[in-house]
């Protein structure tokens, strides 16, 4: 242990002194992001902390130069089949607030929020490109796969065309598209042509059942385990009874704005 120590001690030195002397930030001060990468974190604890000592090293750097601490974005990279979610569950929490302090200075810092309802611009924008992001990747999957002039039918949750979603700290990986956005997507990706687009209607909730507790029903099935790790067991069943009354107070769940959409693609011969 103490040789550890040793090691991880000399190599923060070293660190410390590559960045001091050899790192020119000329290169990065017009960016408004400094990006630091850890290819094979693995799932111990250790990686945050040899984080932290190049952050620590960076803004000093930044300074000493007399430039404002710049925005930090982390990067842990290893094996796909690594637990990523034992990874986050194991940052001290002396770490995690000074990581949630960091983040806090962005514009897409999220406060109070698990989603893009109501939140800035800065934050609906960050929904919107990671969105267009995640379905150009999907259709280029999907391209691979169906034959030329082979059909895809897509349901997918929307919203109508220019009309911010109103949806509620730990920022919900969902992101309802508007048809229009969907269109111009499948235009970027090339591989599929559009043959059919349409908002299906919504059933009115039976019994005592309410849009919000059906759609709440369907979050709580597929994310329950995210909720979980993030809160904890004992606090699951309070959390989405809360969650559908909410849902059941915003406007566009009463008003029937929102729902699914339908897509039907054919796949296109490609140069």
């Amino acid at each position: 242990m103490c040789t550890l120590r040793g090691a991880i001690a000399a190599a923060k030195e070293l660190i410390n002194e590559a960045i001091a002397e050899k790192l020119d930030i000329k290169n990065f001060s017009s960016s408004n992001a400094f990006r630091v990468t850890d290819l094979g974190c693995s799932i111990g604890p250790n990686t945050f902390l040899a984080v932290q000592n190049i952050i620590d090293a960076v803004e000093l750097k930044y300074q000493s130069q007399g430039h404002s601490t710049p925005e930090f974005q982390v990067f842990f990279n290893d094996h796909a089949l690594n637990d990523f979610n034992t990874l986050f569950s194991s940052i001290p929490p002396s770490r995690e607030e000074i990581l949630c302090s960091r983040r806090a200075g962005s514009p897409a810092w999220n406060k109070g929020r698990i989603h893009y309802s109501n939140a800035s611009p800065k934050v609906f924008e960050s929904y919107a490109a990671q969105y267009a992001k995640d379905i150009e990747c999907f259709l280029n999957a999907r391209a691979q796969e169906v034959v030329n002039g082979g059909l895809m039918a897509i349901i997918v949750p929307c919203r109508p065309n220019g009309l911010p979603q109103k949806v509620d700290t730990f920022n919900l990986p969902l992101y309802f598209a508007s048809p229009q956005e969907e269109e111009a997507a499948v235009e970027r990706n090339g591989c599929f042509r559009l043959e059919k687009m349409e908002i299906l209607p919504q059933e009115k909730p039976t019994g005592n059942f309410s849009r919000g507790k059906v759609l709440s029903s369907q979050v709580r099935a597929g994310m329950e385990g995210m909720f979980k790790n993030h809160f904890g067991e004992e606090i699951i069943d309070e959390f989405f009874d809360s969650f559908h009354k909410k849902l059941d107070e915003l406007s566009e769940f009463e008003s029937g704005n929102g729902g699914s959409l339908f897509i039907l693609l054919k796949r296109i011969a490609t140069i």
